[in-house]
């Protein structure tokens, strides 16, 4: 199954910004926790993992994109 993490840098943003950012982000289907062997981590602020049995890197950037260009224009995604 196909995991990502996904990194979101928004345009001059504001906090209010990045705490709307994360609600839309885990309304479509992003974590901000990851699981370590010692229990379940935290993830920086506009980091999220995300997990996928169909979807492939493409679909999951565009996603991604579409949440964050609501916030702000011309935001940056990192996928890995």
């Amino acid at each position: 199954m196909p995991e990502f993490t996904v990194r979101v840098e928004l345009s001059d943003p504001e906090n209010a910004d990045y705490v709307l950012l994360t609600q839309k982000m885990v309304k479509e289907g992003f974590k901000t926790e990851i699981d370590g062997l010692k229990g379940k981590y935290v993830l920086p602020v506009a980091e999220f993992n995300y997990h996928t049995e169909t979807k492939d890197l493409k679909v999951v950037i565009e996603l991604a994109y579409s949440i964050a260009e609501k916030i702000t224009l011309h935001p940056t995604i990192l996928l890995t």
